[in-house]
């Protein structure tokens, strides 16, 4: 498979072990997919990196068991098949809603925001304790990510979900 993200580790692909990672997004989609949230989530609230002299934010974050597997089915395309039998990628699911697009035109818009971003992953034999530590953060948030993100108010949670249902 073609990779169109760039990674962040010590090699050019994630191993096929468990372990935790994030999705690091440019500055401008971070602030495009902030946008509904009406200020509840800013740029300051994320985690920020420099690579390659750019500013990148992390904004999502999961744990598996293999990284590759995971890694591939958050750039898989999606298409009617994966809508209808809702295995469509979580990530790319909340990008399309807060892109304010619907699922079935929004696959190209979606690609182009992941074709951006970098994809970091920390190999983990304790993984679940890792999201859990992450997502319990009081220090950065983690605007993308629902179930139990304890790093964004509970209206942002309820926002997201709004308009996850309104992406059909």
């Amino acid at each position: 498979m073609a990779y169109p993200v760039n990674f962040i580790a010590v090699s050019k692909l994630p191993p096929t072990t468990g372990g935790g990672y994030r999705w690091w997004f440019t500055s401008k989609d971070a602030a495009a997919l902030l946008k509904p949230f009406n200020k509840a989530v800013q740029l300051q609230d994320l985690m920020k990196c420099s690579i390659k002299g750019l500013k990148y934010y992390a904004m999502y974050v999961g744990t598996t068991s293999d990284l590759m597997e995971r890694c591939e089915w958050h750039l898989k395309d999606h298409n009617p098949a994966s809508i209808r039998s809702k295995t469509l990628s979580n990530l790319r699911h909340t990008i399309g809603a807060l892109l304010g697009l619907k699922r079935a035109v929004s696959q190209q818009a979606v690609s182009a925001v992941l074709s951006r971003c970098y994809f970091e992953w920390i190999p983990l034999t304790e993984y679940k304790e890792w999201e859990k530590e992450e997502l319990s953060s009081t220090v950065y948030s983690y605007p993308l990510n629902i179930q139990n993100n304890k790093t964004v108010s509970k209206q942002v949670i309820q926002r997201l979900k709004e308009l996850r249902e309104q992406y059909l």
